[in-house]
């Protein structure tokens, strides 16, 4: 007997670990003792955007997990997934092609599955799931729950709020410890781009900075010219 295993998200500040880490073994295997995993050998091969099947785990018709070497996830029937609230469809992980399955992969899409077929998994893994779409799939969220999420809610969504903020502002990209040659000792040597833009069209800045200031930046470190010392690219 096996269970659905989720992939680990990194919670919000607002949500505790106990909501949105993966459902236990104990708690799946309890709450749907019909769920079973059988070696894909058994079967006619299936080919996963991940690669070949090694595995799968059915929960209903229409409804299988699939593990591979390297990755996993869900993959729905063409009728299961057109069953979903459009938000949701929103999630598959690949553009969905007329009569073929839909994908879901482990990470992060899979909460989709589980938000759209909720009588198939357990209290934790659905509350799980709602925190995973919550915090990393913002826009979904909202247009299923029919509300806007305010900041501190939503991982994503305050991401894309504070890069909005400071798009005109020099942001880190990259930091260099005292070790680096130029660099005093408690101090390091920020790389800067204008609203944390990388690749190579973007212009760079280096500044010194209070390495105990900078280990205190949230999503990205704010360079504050009048604050923060602009020096040579060539140190």
């Amino acid at each position: 007997m096996a269970d659905l295993v989720l992939g680990a998200v990194a919670p919000a500040p607002s949500v505790s670990s106990a909501e949105s880490a993966p459902p236990n073994s104990a708690t799946s295997t309890a709450a749907h003792p019909l769920r079973t995993c059988v070696p894909i050998s058994r079967f006619k091969p299936v080919t996963t955007p991940w690669g070949s099947a090694d595995s799968a785990t059915a929960y209903a018709d229409g409804i299988t997990r699939y593990t591979t070497c390297a990755h996993g996830g869900f993959g729905l029937a063409p009728d299961r997934f057109a069953a979903m609230p459009p938000p949701l469809q929103a999630c598959a992980s690949f553009e969905v092609q007329p009569g073929q399955r839909a994908w879901f992969e482990e990470d992060v899409d899979w909460c989709a599955v589980v938000l759209a077929y909720p009588a198939l998994f357990s209290p934790d893994e659905r509350q799980c799931a709602d925190s995973t779409l919550r915090n990393w799939r913002h826009v979904q969220w909202e247009a299923l729950h029919g509300r806007s999420l305010a900041d501190g809610e939503s991982v994503s969504k305050d991401r894309r709020r504070f890069f909005e903020r400071h798009r005109h502002d020099w942001l880190a990209i990259a930091a260099y410890g005292a070790g680096t040659p130029g660099v005093p000792a408690g101090m390091v040597r920020v790389c800067a781009t204008r609203g944390g833009l990388r690749g190579e069209a973007a212009p760079l800045s280096y500044w010194l900075v209070d390495q105990a200031v900078y280990r205190s930046a949230g999503i990205a470190f704010v360079i504050d010219p009048q604050r923060h010392t602009r020096v040579d690219s060539k140190l």
